[in-house]
């Protein structure tokens, strides 16, 4: 009995120091290129995913109603499994404080993703982001207007 919980333990620890140095692993490569993983997201899904996070930390800390919301857009719209819906609220969560200013920023956080959209997908991110608050406040609304300018109104013609 001791002996299957000492070889429990020690394949517990050694997958946490996997886990644990896959991630420094890919810590110290973006230190390498000096750049943080908010500013290269190429997947237009992730990158919509994380703006949105973004937009509704602009008015504040985020509610419950608000995070419930969000995470049936990653469902409903972006086809976020359940798992991978709260997976990547918790990654948008930490990307957006690698950068106090990213309110600021919306062109660099979609520069590397952009080429990847396709035109409707452009045309829609600013709806989606509007269907998410009733009236934008604040930081928002400088936040939508940064992301009109770089993905178009979210009205076509």
């Amino acid at each position: 009995m001791h002996i299957a919980l000492l070889l429990a333990a020690v394949l517990a620890a050694l997958v946490w120091g996997l886990v644990h140095l896959q991630r420094e692993t890919r810590r110290r490569e973006w230190a390498r290129k000096n750049i943080t993983p908010l500013y290269s997201l190429e997947e237009p899904r992730d990158l919509v995913a994380v703006l949105a996070f973004a937009f509704l930390k602009c008015g504040g800390e985020i509610t419950r109603e608000q995070k419930d919301s969000l995470l049936q857009l990653y469902q409903e719209v972006l086809k976020y499994s359940d798992k991978q819906a709260t997976e990547m609220y918790s990654y948008a969560s930490y990307l957006i404080t690698t950068d106090p200013n990213f309110a600021d920023k919306v062109g660099d956080i979609a520069r590397p993703g952009l080429g990847n959209f396709s035109e409707e997908q452009r045309e829609s991110v600013s709806g989606l982001l509007r269907g998410l608050v009733e009236e934008p406040v604040g930081e928002q609304v400088r936040f939508l207007s940064g992301v009109e300018g770089v993905f178009g109104s979210g009205t076509r013609p």
